[in-house]
């Protein structure tokens, strides 16, 4: 309920009787054998928008109550996306549909940073342009492909607030393509937004190698100077004469 409120609030619409069918099973392994004829036998859930209905792996365990946060609130944005925009739903690039749908997530993947972190060090990020229609089914590569629709759902939500987003839906909703809407958008080329987005990460990203790095040098200077005091107070002590110790 509380992803369905969030994604109608993106979306400006209220709330409809229509039903929304969530299947749950109890292990991936059983989900993706059920998904073997889509090709997607590598995702942890699925959405049928134009049937409604979603299903989802929720194993027991710790971890349960935090994958309903996550993977019902992202199934169920890919359906009312789909009942807001209708036959133009196919327009709407899979980078976008993925990224506001990771980011309607109640709990998101703290992997995602270490990922992107990964990926800008050894130059390795996937062009927005790649990602336009399909994600790429190798494991690694879908995992990198989600990180950046995520990230870069979050700085248009960062640098052109929420209308920035809901600009993007509208603009798909004409039936354009995947450079056309960004123009219409946010006014700039895709490969505009994309180089300034990888601006913003590369520079989070240094900073939080920077930060990490100075910490580093500051606890093994802390760690050094710590070494030293205990040194000389057991030398110190090693030193003292008996007599000092005894009493007259």
């Amino acid at each position: 309920q509380a992803g369905t409120n969030e994604v109608l609030n993106l979306l400006q619409q209220p709330e409809s009787a229509e039903p929304l069918q969530v299947f749950v099973y109890s292990s991936q392994d059983a989900l993706q054998k059920t998904l073997i004829s889509t090709g997607q036998s590598w995702v942890a859930g699925h959405a049928a928008p134009e049937l409604g209905s979603a299903v989802v792996s929720l194993p027991p365990g710790v971890d349960q109550s935090l994958e309903i946060q996550r993977q019902v609130p992202h199934e169920i944005t890919h359906i009312l996306i789909y009942r807001y925009m209708g036959a133009e739903y196919q327009y709407l690039p899979a980078w976008v549909s993925e990224g506001i749908a990771s980011m309607m997530e109640n709990y998101n993947r703290p992997e995602y940073t270490l990922i992107l972190e990964n990926a800008v060090r050894e130059r390795a990020l996937i062009p927005l342009s790649q990602l336009c229609n399909v994600f790429p089914t190798d494991p690694d590569l879908v995992q990198l492909s989600y990180a950046e629709s995520y990230s870069v759902l979050n700085y248009i939500r960062e640098e052109y607030g929420i209308t920035g987003v809901q600009a993007l839906i509208a603009a798909y909703d004409l039936g354009v393509s995947c450079d056309r809407g960004v123009e219409i958008a946010l006014g700039k080329s895709l490969t505009r937004l994309e180089k300034e987005w990888k601006q913003a990460v590369f520079f989070r990203v240094r900073n939080l190698l920077i930060i990490g790095g100075l910490g580093l040098v500051l606890f093994v200077l802390l760690a050094g100077i710590a070494w030293i005091v205990i040194r000389k107070s057991r030398k110190k002590d090693s030193n003292t004469p008996e007599s000092l110790w005894e009493e007259e």
